[in-house]
């Protein structure tokens, strides 16, 4: 690659900060060390100067007055930008009343909420969304509006759909047609609009970022809300609607905050949380519900394992389970080129439905049978269930490369039993190429696992008998029912550490 040029440098430099992002942002055969070699040719010196400068954290601390709206501009939570604010000395509060730290009530007398706050203007994220894409002031639950969705997805794996599109001029820009990796030709209108194989190939583009509105048809595309966006499943009425006209109808759901505390144990993952929520709240918490996820888990929770508490909140009957933007996001985002837009955050009072906190620091890994999940118990408690003929590891809650390189680390150096096969799926051909390059999938293969292309699910398995009566382990791909009879989702851990035994174990023995 030709080398850039000082300018260039420093406008990476100033985007990504250190020398290894910024190889991994150019790319192709680019090293940390010859960014390194540039830069000294450059007489470029190595960023050595805080992430945030006292003029930008005392513009804000001036401009807003409280810790948690100024955070909320950088992605911090409350207390991260409360230590900045004490490492550069800023104690005082501002002496001149500025506009932002004023909160005007205009119009109408407004309704009190539950908790004694004006829900009108103090809303979640959800709400600040609908009402963007509604262009009105204020969305209320229970109250019929028409949105503009910023992107349409459509499930067309199979010829008869694709055929069946009738999709304005209008909003053809706005479409995006999910073939599935048994892809059929497209003809007619729908060879006109833009493709994708699978559903989380779309992050690697432009078309996913904060603060947007999905419709879409298949609710695995319910992982999405994890980059912060609103991903709802519409009916086929709805569907109809929205490609013909670019708008369609919906009833504003109510919003449920479900706060996780504490800390994970080991071996413990979002399905385990997920698992173990829906099995113990009550269940009109995830029924047609925006489920706004908080806490300090959360927080520490990687972007695959956001997809996957969003996926199957969904998966649970909620309209939407999301994660609200941070640190996290932001940088998943920026390794991908994404750094321009616009971020709406829930307010400190917002008003909520119902409010619940979940303290997990003793959640255990979880079994669930297919289809059932309000079936979970923890996997000590079910006892040792063998032989396991078949363990999938792979969709959208563990095919990520977080979860693919913890189960690399299990399997290294070891074998798994000769009564079991393992098969591992990357999420897509992202990731699939992102442990390649790390050389994730070594291990995998010489302990005796096989490798399945990005996308495969558990009924693509060559041989597979999707009738089997024989025991199955799965980590969660789907929203329906097509699983085998005998079947049991676990998450990743566990999966890999059945295989080795050939039965289901805890992971965490």
């Amino acid at each position: 690659m030709k080398m850039p040029t000082k300018a260039e440098l420093l406008r990476l430099q100033k985007q990504y900060h250190t020398d290894k992002r910024i190889a991994e942002a150019l790319g192709g055969n680019v090293t940390e060390h010859l960014v390194q070699y540039w830069r000294r040719k450059k007489g470029i010196p190595r960023r050595s100067f805080p992430k945030y400068s006292e003029a930008m954290i005392r513009e804000l601390w001036e401009r807003f007055g409280d810790d948690f709206r100024c955070g909320r501009e950088l992605g911090l939570s409350k207390a991260g930008f409360y230590s900045w604010r004490r490492r550069y000395g800023i104690k005082e509060k501002p002496r001149t009343l500025k506009l932002e730290q004023l909160e005007f009530r205009f119009g109408s007398e407004p309704k009190m909420g539950r908790n004694g706050v004006f829900i009108e203007y103090y809303r979640t994220a959800a709400e600040k969304i609908l009402a963007k894409c509604s262009e009105i002031e204020m969305v209320e639950s229970d109250k019929a509006i028409e949105v503009t969705p910023d992107l349409i997805l459509i499930d067309v794996s199979n010829r008869k759909q694709s055929e069946s599109l009738r999709v304005s001029t209008r909003v053809a820009d706005k479409v995006r047609l999910i073939t599935g990796r048994k892809r059929s030709p497209l003809n007619g209108r729908a060879s006109e609009l833009q493709a994708a194989e699978n559903i989380f190939s779309l992050v690697q583009g432009d078309d996913i970022v904060p603060s947007i509105l999905i419709a879409q048809n298949e609710c695995i595309a319910g992982g999405l809300s994890a980059f912060s966006t609103l991903t709802i499943k519409v009916n086929e009425s709805q569907m109809t609607q929205a490609l013909k006209t670019g708008k369609f109808s919906l009833t504003v759901p109510a919003t449920v905050r479900i706060t996780l505390q504490d800390r994970l144990q080991r071996g413990v993952t979002a399905f385990d949380i997920l698992s173990y929520a829906v099995a113990n709240l009550p269940a009109s918490v995830f029924e047609n519900h925006f489920v706004e996820y908080a806490g300090n888990v959360v927080e520490k929770l990687n972007i695959y394992e956001r997809v996957c508490l969003c996926h199957l909140t969904q998966a649970s009957g909620a309209a939407c389970g999301y994660t609200v933007f941070d640190e996290t996001t932001r940088k998943f985002l920026a390794k991908r080129g994404h750094t321009d837009f616009k971020v709406w955050f829930s307010d400190s009072k917002a008003f909520y439905h119902q409010d619940y906190v979940l303290t997990i620091s003793g959640l255990e890994p979880q079994v669930v049978l297919a289809g059932d999940m309000t079936s979970s118990q923890r996997v000590k408690d079910l006892g040792e269930i063998k032989p396991i003929e078949t363990v999938f590891v792979g969709g959208a809650c563990a095919g990520g490369t977080q979860a693919i390189k913890q189960v690399s680390e299990l399997l290294k150096g070891q074998k798994i039993s000769s009564s079991t096969r393992l098969f591992v799926s990357p999420m897509c051909e992202d990731t699939y190429l992102d442990a390649l390059k790390r050389r994730l999938l070594i291990p995998i293969v010489e302990a005796g696992g096989v490798i399945l292309p990005p996308g495969y699910l558990l009924e693509d398995i060559p041989g597979f008998d999707s009738k089997t009566k024989a025991t199955v382990l799965a980590t969660p791909y789907t929203c329906g029912t097509s699983y085998p009879a005998n079947c049991w989702l676990v998450n990743h851990l566990t999966a890999a550490a059945s295989a080795l035994k050939g039965a289901l174990t805890d992971y965490i023995k």
